[in-house]
Parts: C-alpha cells; sequence; structure tokens
C-alpha cells in the first residue's frame, strides 16, 4: 500500500486498528478476521437452525481455529487487551465444549440427567466469569485511563506554571 493510500485508510478505518501491530497481513487484518469470525457464527445459527448439534461442532471448530491464529500471530500491542482476549476465549471455550459434551449425552441413550445438569451449570458459570471478566477488564482499562490523563494534566499544569514563572507578567495584546 502506498503511503498515500495507507494515510487515507487509516483515516476512514484506524478505530479497527487501535493497538494491533502493523508487522505483516494477518496481523494487519486480525480484526477482520475477528469480524468474519462473528459473521460466520450468525450465517451458522441462520443456515444450521435445524441441526442444533453441528451447530456447535461448528462454534467449537471455529473457536479453536481464531484461538490458534491468535497465538500464532499475536496481533495485539497492550497487554490489557491481550489477557482479556485469551480469558474471553477461554471462558467462551468451556462453553462451547460443555454445549458439546451436552449434545453428545443427548445423542446417547442412558440416563444422563446429572452429568448434563452439571455441564449446564459449568456453561452458566463459563458465561457469568465470561460477564465479570469483562467487567474487571474494563475497570482496569478505565483506571489506567483515568490515571494515564492525571499524569498528562500534571505535566501540563507543570509546564504552564514553569511558562508563567519564567516570563515577567505583562499584557500581551490578544490580537
Amino acid at each position: 500500500m502506498k503511503p498515500d493510500q495507507k494515510e487515507e485508510y487509516l483515516a476512514k478505518y484506524g478505530f479497527l486498528h487501535l493497538n494491533s501491530k502493523d508487522e505483516n497481513f494477518w496481523t494487519r487484518q486480525f480484526i477482520m478476521l475477528d469480524l468474519y469470525r462473528q459473521m460466520a457464527w450468525c450465517m451458522i445459527v441462520v443456515f444450521l437452525n435445524d441441526f442444533p448439534f453441528l451447530q456447535i461442532i461448528f462454534f467449537c471448530l471455529i473457536h479453536a481455529l481464531y484461538f490458534y491464529l491468535f497465538f500464532m500471530v499475536r496481533p495485539l500491542n497492550n497487554h490489557i487487551l491481550i489477557l482479556m482476549l485469551v480469558f474471553n476465549e477461554m471462558a467462551a471455550g468451556v462453553a462451547f465444549f460443555s454445549a458439546m459434551v451436552i449434545g453428545i449425552y443427548d445423542n446417547q441413550s442412558g440416563n444422563y440427567i446429572e452429568k448434563k445438569e452439571m455441564l449446564g451449570w459449568v456453561v452458566i458459570y463459563a458465561k457469568l466469569t465470561l460477564l465479570y471478566g469483562l467487567i474487571f477488564f474494563t475497570v482496569v482499562k478505565l483506571i489506567f485511563k483515568i490515571i494515564g490523563s492525571l499524569k498528562g494534566k500534571r505535566g501540563i499544569l507543570a509546564r504552564i506554571s514553569e511558562i508563567l514563572k519564567s516570563k515577567p507578567n505583562k499584557k500581551v495584546n490578544p490580537l
């Protein structure tokens, strides 16, 4: 991509690449892979509506592929975002895998009520963990932003007071 094209592209779509590396094609386009993954999940739900067990198998495969690509590409610069993504994907993976095992038990003959109930609770706890994890990481990011802005303001205030101390009080013509 030419420098002019890159600047124009970043002006339009730069928000998609915040905190991501700019090393190669895969790191630059990783957010697009995530969007395609979300779109694939929606298409699976729509087109395989009558086959719930096949849906969960595809969900698990897409999830595993995404997790593998994330560790191979390592597209993010921000360590908090990396931890947040790994945490989210692990919680979602536990929920998907548990749902797949519940589906396997449904297809077998036998009395697996207790095991399915236990796995149902695993899914619920995985999703609650995901929810509370997102809240926790959002609060941590917010605290870091507040601390960063306070440090910046202290620096600006110190610089302004330094400038005011160095110059005598003169009336300056605003025009």
